[in-house]
């Protein structure tokens, strides 16, 4: 397990609250599993990954580029070295040789694959409001990986995503409340409230009682 393990990933620690006087550090470590291959969903799931880890570890652009290269491997490990020999010559920033690294596994045409993913997604039948709500974020995130997009999805826009997939009698709950839901967040909590609803009116009485526990008997 612990070999195969280290085949798979790379382990880094992280300061979760620094040392204290007499209070250690807390600590967490986050695994991140090699790149191997794969198509342009898995490449950029990959690369947001290791872009939060080196934020969050604030490596320099050196040290990111080493610990980089040392998550690729397959086919794409020796262009990526390749890669990285030809950045050093050219003096170029790991977030150049990150964008070409990028280029090699994610057509330009991708964008539009993952905006029309968007439009498209809908709540599965047994899919809950937080489980759905991951997968339209995944796609947003993976879309901020695009290089060759300056800017972010607009957060009303990710609403409007977000919104699209799940029932149009929630969202007239919703206006008819008056209440103002500006993040999905904030869309996420309102309609799990009306699903959790919708799914105590939907119990049968036996499945109620189940749920709340044998019944008391009563004293004489």
């Amino acid at each position: 397990m612990g070999r195969d393990d280290k085949d798979e990933y790379v382990t880094n620690a992280l300061v979760m609250t620094p040392v204290a006087e007499s209070i250690p550090a807390d600590m967490t470590k986050i695994k991140i599993q090699k790149f191997k291959g794969g198509g342009a969903c898995d490449w950029l799931k990959c690369s947001g990954q290791f872009s939060t880890i080196a934020r969050k570890k604030r490596w320099m652009d050196e040290q990111t580029a080493h610990n980089f290269v040392a998550l690729i491997e397959g086919d794409l490990e020796a262009d990526v070295e390749t890669a990285a020999k030809e950045a050093v010559t050219a003096h170029k920033s790991f977030e150049e040789f990150f964008t070409d690294v990028g280029l090699l596994s994610v057509p330009h045409d991708v964008s539009e694959d993952l905006d029309n993913e968007l439009w498209a997604m809908t709540r599965r039948s047994k899919e809950s409001v937080l489980q759905f709500s991951q997968r339209p974020k995944e796609n947003i995130c993976m879309f901020a990986e695009l290089h060759q997009n300056t800017d972010a999805i607009p957060v009303v826009q990710q609403c409007r995503y977000f919104k699209r997939g799940t029932p149009r009698a929630w969202h007239e709950k919703l206006e008819a409340s008056g209440v103002v839901c500006d993040r999905t967040s904030e869309l996420v909590l309102y309609f799990t409230h009306i699903e959790r609803a919708e799914r105590g009116r939907d119990r049968t009485p036996r499945q109620e009682q189940e749920r709340q526990g044998p019944a008391q008997r009563e004293e004489p």
